[in-house]
Order: structure tokens, then sequence, then C-alpha cells
């Protein structure tokens, strides 16, 4: 549904619309994906999904300016329960320099707080122009010098203290309901460095584009995903990923499994880490660090067995950390 808000002036001058758009929305769902159809993939899939397809269990906002029914400005939040993802920040080459971002980063942080928004996540580059953007309306990195930034009205630990509280938890698959709000969980504050390798996630970072590839690639192949979510009956909130994929992140000839989770959720994360479908015949490696003994726990309980412990520096650029290496047939 396209809603208008108001006539706003550009600092040229030049008078544009600024709207919300709520998806799905089959007039101008397709005018945005040709507005942001640079992106590529996985990106492209995600954005047709949301703007065309009734029921993902998420919800779609686009906030844009246009000129004459086209949109030349947009920036997109996809949430569940007021946590989401905020991106697809883009204005046509031709119409920027004109203050159009700072017009839209106002209006989308202005809607998401009135409709009592909790966090929103993004990525970006650290210190970049367009961080200091985000810092100037309300975001901060999840960590220090972290390109990696949230939003959120009662700060961090408040929100993550609320939205993680311990309680019982339901296995469900991955799926695009859970998308928005993962990153809520890879980006909290924990003490484990080793995230979720298979997906890239190394320190605070996002599974914005990881778990999507996932969803996408179970959609494509019409196969069930590699990847289960336990989500949190008291709060709807993801409290552990497991998932498993050929292991590429210290060039293994194995499949690696992996399985994060916030703290209080260990017996969660022993079940979920049961219920994957791992694949017979296959040897599969698990990697746990030094900061969090916790994990090693729910991988005995899993049945994984230690098998060397290395010194490692993690790509990412963090210190060095003690590794200790998992596996079970």
């Amino acid at each position: 549904m396209y809603t208008k808000i108001r006539d706003v002036a550009l600092k040229t001058g030049e008078t544009v619309e600024l709207a919300r758009l709520t998806g799905p929305d089959l007039e101008w769902g397709p005018r945005i994906e040709h507005l942001l159809g640079h992106k590529g993939e996985p990106w492209n899939w995600q954005i047709h999904q949301c703007l065309s397809t009734p029921n993902l269990g998420l919800e779609t906002f686009c906030h844009i300016l246009s000129r004459a029914g086209r949109p030349i400005a947009n920036i997109s939040t996809f949430e569940v329960n007021g946590v989401g993802i905020f991106g697809h920040v883009f204005t046509v080459p031709e119409e920027r320099e004109k203050g159009a971002a700072n017009i839209l980063n106002q209006a989308v942080m202005a809607d998401f707080q009135a409709r009592g928004g909790r966090a929103l996540y993004l990525g970006t580059t650290y210190d970049s122009p367009a961080y200091h953007v985000y810092r100037k309306h309300g975001f901060e990195s999840v960590e220090p010098r972290s390109p990696y930034m949230i939003f959120t009205k009662l700060g961090k630990p408040a929100f993550e203290k609320g939205f993680f509280a311990a309680g019982p938890a339901t296995i469900e698959p991955l799926a695009f309901k859970h998308w928005p709000v993962l990153p809520a969980l890879t980006m909290m504050d924990h003490p484990a460095r080793l995230r979720v390798l298979g997906l890239g996630i190394v320190s605070a970072s996002s599974t914005e584009s990881g778990s999507l590839e996932l969803i996408k690639h179970a959609a494509d192949h019409h196969k069930p995903v590699t990847a289960l979510v336990a989500v949190s009956n008291l709060t709807q909130a993801p409290v552990v990923l497991a998932c498993w994929k050929p292991e590429a992140y210290f060039n293994c000839q194995v499949d690696l499994m992996d399985v994060f989770f916030a703290p209080g959720f260990d017996d969660a994360a022993v079940k979920t880490v049961k219920a994957l479908d791992l694949p017979a015949g296959r040897k599969i490696v698990c990697y746990t660090d030094s900061a969090w003994p916790q994990k090693e726990s729910v991988l005995q309980a899993a049945g994984f067995t230690r098998e060397a412990t290395l010194r490692s520096h993690l790509k990412s650029g963090d210190s060095v950390l003690d590794v200790t290496v998992w596996s079970r047939m």
C-alpha cells in the first residue's frame, strides 16, 4: 500500500513526494525493484519476495522520494514485532547531493519510533560518511569500531536483557520470518568470537546476507533449509541458530556445523543441534573458542568429540584465540 506523507523540498528547492510503501504492493513494488535492481542476488530476490508475496511473516516498509510517479531514493526496513533490518539505502546518481538521504533517514526513524519499534540493525563501512549519517540519526556501533550498528530507544543492554529473557523455546526451520530478527542474536553482547563460521559471522556481525542465502538456496532447489532456529515462546526472539554447510573458513574438506545461542539457552541449543538433519557418511566439524566454554558442553551433549586445539588469528583482525576442533560422523 502506497501512502503519501507530504511534499518535501530538496536542497536545490525542487519539490518531490515523500511516501511510505508497505509491502506487498503490486503497483509500486516493481518500481522499487527497478530502482534497486543494481544490487544483484540474493538481494533482488529478497526485494521481490517482500514486495510481491503476502504472508511471509514479516513487515516490509519502503520510505521513498518520487517525482511524477518515479522513485528516486529509497530506504527500507524489514521487521518482525518491532525488530528488524534497516537497508537498501539508495539514491539515483543524478539526484545525489540534494539531501534526499537525510530526508529519508528522518522519515524512517520517526515512523519506526511512532509505530513502537524496538531495534533496527544495519551494516555499513566504519567511519564512512554513511556511518556518520546513521550515527546522527541514533545508530551506534555494536562493538567499538564495528561497521555493524544498532538503533534502540532503550539502549542495547536493556533491549537485549528483555528480548533474550530466559524461558521455553520452540524449534523451527529457518524461514523468512526469522530473517529480519536474527541479527539481534548474532550482534548481541556475547563472549564468543567464533559465532556462525559457515555464514561468515565472526565477532558481532550480521546474518543478513548469510541466512538469506540459505533461505534462497532452499527455495530455488525445492529442498529443506539446512538451518534451524529456536524461538523464545515469551518474546519471539531467535535464541538459537544452528546450521551446516560445506566448510570454507579453515579450508577443510568436511561439512561445517555451527550453533550460536543466547546465554541461558544451553538446553535449547542441544535440542536444536540434535534436530538438525546432518548428512550421513560425512565428517561434521564444529569450532569453539576459549572465550565461550558453554558451547563445548552443548557439543558434547549433542555427540561431538574434541579433536584438537589450535592457536589462530581470525580473519576479522581479532586477537589470537585458542580454537578447539570438534567432530562427529
